[in-house]
Order: C-alpha cells, then sequence, then structure tokens
C-alpha cells in the first residue's frame, strides 16, 4: 500500500503491508519540488515511479491526498428532497455551463440535514486524468483520492476510533498561518473553516456550512490571546495535527490543554521511529481505512 499526500510543493509517502496481525511499515518520508505540476502526467508518472521503485512494489494500490488548496470549495443550498442525486444533477446544469463542466469535476457531500447545505468539492479535470493516466502507466490501482483534512479525518476514525466519540474536531495547523478546522456532530460534517492565526489574532477567511457552530469556535479562538488555548473550552475532543513547520505550534497547543487537543500522531500509533515529529503524515492515513489498526 502507497499513501502519498501532497503539502504543497512536499509529497508525504507511506508504504505498508498488511498482515493479519498489523500494518508492517516498509518505509516513509518526503519528496520536495522546487515547483511542481499536479496537472501533469509527467509529473506523477515520476513521483509514482520513484516510489514504485524505491520499495520495489509489484502490485501497486495507490492512495493519494491532494493539497485542499489544489481544490475549489463552495457550498449549495438544499430544500427538503429525500433523494440527492437527482438535484445535484439539477446543481450541475443550473449552475455551470459545458464548458465548466469539462474544466471540472464536481462533488457533492450534504452537511447534516438541519445544516439544509452541501459542501461542493471542485476537482480539475486535468489533474484527475493525469493522476488516473500515471497510474494505469504503472499498472497500479488507484484506490483512494481525497483533499487535505477530509483524509486526516479518516485517518482518525482507523486510529483513534473517532465514531465512538461521534462529537469531534479536526484542527490542521497549515503553512504561511492558514488553519483548516471541520467539525463532526453525530459523526455528520457540521462544518469547514479556514482562517488565519496572525500572533494570536484569528481573522476568518471563510466558512462552509453550520454558522452558529463556526461563531461557536471563533468565539473560543478570541480567548485565545497570545497563542494561550488554555482558555479554549468546547464540549469535544480536538484532533490537531500540521505541516513540519509548525511542531513548536502545535505542541505548544496541546500542552496548554491536553484535555481538549490531542496530536494526530501517526508515528506514535505506528510505533515509526522517527528522530523528528511530523505530523503532516496523518494525511497519509487515509490508506489505513477499513483496516483494522
Amino acid at each position: 500500500m502507497l499513501s502519498i499526500a501532497q503539502a504543497g510543493q512536499q509529497f508525504y509517502y507511506l508504504n505498508w503491508t498488511p498482515t493479519t496481525s498489523k500494518p508492517v511499515i516498509n518505509g516513509y518520508g518526503h519528496k520536495t519540488y522546487e515547483k511542481s505540476d499536479i496537472a501533469s502526467f509527467d509529473f506523477y508518472k515520476s513521483l509514482f515511479g520513484d516510489l514504485i521503485e524505491k520499495f520495489k512494489i509489484i502490485s501497486p494500490r495507490i492512495y493519494y491526498t491532494l493539497d485542499l488548496n489544489s481544490l475549489y470549495l463552495s457550498e449549495s443550498q438544499l430544500p427538503e428532497v429525500d433523494k440527492f442525486e437527482p438535484f445535484q444533477k439539477w446543481l450541475n446544469s443550473t449552475n455551470y455551463d459545458s464548458s465548466y463542466s469539462k474544466r471540472f469535476e464536481i462533488f457533492y457531500y450534504p452537511f447534516d440535514k438541519k445544516i439544509k447545505k452541501s459542501l461542493n468539492i471542485h476537482m480539475s479535470t486535468s489533474i484527475k486524468n493525469a493522476i488516473l493516466q500515471s497510474t494505469k502507466y504503472h499498472k497500479a490501482e488507484l484506490r483512494f483520492l481525497s483533499g487535505g483534512i477530509f483524509s486526516a479525518e479518516s485517518c482518525i476514525r482507523t486510529l483513534y476510533k473517532s465514531e465512538e466519540l461521534s462529537n469531534y474536531i479536526v484542527w490542521k495547523l497549515g503553512q504561511y498561518n492558514q488553519n483548516d478546522m471541520i467539525w463532526i456532530k453525530n459523526n455528520k460534517l457540521i462544518c469547514l473553516i479556514k482562517f488565519k492565526n496572525l500572533n494570536g489574532n484569528f481573522k476568518l477567511d471563510n466558512y462552509f456550512g453550520c454558522s452558529k457552530s463556526t461563531d461557536k469556535i471563533l468565539k473560543e479562538m478570541e480567548k485565545c490571546s497570545n497563542n494561550n488555548f488554555s482558555k479554549f473550552n468546547l464540549n469535544c475532543k480536538t484532533f490537531v495535527y500540521c505541516n513540519k513547520n509548525q511542531n513548536k505550534d502545535l505542541k505548544r497547543i496541546i500542552n496548554s490543554n491536553p484535555s481538549q487537543f490531542l496530536p494526530i500522531d501517526i508515528n506514535q500509533k505506528l510505533r515509526i521511529k522517527q528522530k523528528k515529529d511530523s505530523f503532516i503524515f496523518a494525511e497519509t492515513g487515509v490508506a489505513f481505512r477499513g483496516f483494522d489498526v
């Protein structure tokens, strides 16, 4: 199993083999590029090919996660309908012309029914085609294609049994002060928010889903001046992970309020020995979906 997660110009990878008792980790690491063309067949041909050769994988099964910044997000109001698929087709025909439909593929994910909205993820067809063509070239199987924080959320469902919690938040500390956060209640997506942390001042960039839940999160953030998160208090566990450059920020958050915040640490869960923490591996953990880890 080869799992790869894009984080800007860095691509984190984790290779493992399932066994009857536990996953056996064959290797992990990251590749960094000055500039990556994620809509290029040649780029993925090289990326996938290098890793397949590195680990001598005979029948490659790839799980790939795109940086959320490589995708476009929107939301739609939903009427009182029992079947979402016919309405989804109507949305496509109403909101987008044939030219747009050729350039982007749209995936609709309804929020909790009470919110009456759907999250819409727009993926460039050139990116998707480049990924599919390169997997076909290497006679590989693309098992899963996801985006950023959603892969991390899928990861904690397996590693932390989050479905038993039913109510939890996932928080990604990204580069350039960018933060992504999703809230799950009763195992349903409630909201996705994107905000910046500028020296303890929190600025909302955008949100999707429930406005009241977004306001609750932001009000708690406002208590955390000078990046002191000891006063952050929501009645649910918050799972946190980050790019490698934000490790110090993550540890400060965890240490200031360990009853509220928990790091998504694949290294610890899988007993990977690594000199430096690299919590971005949370987005490669989608590969463990469906396995008892």
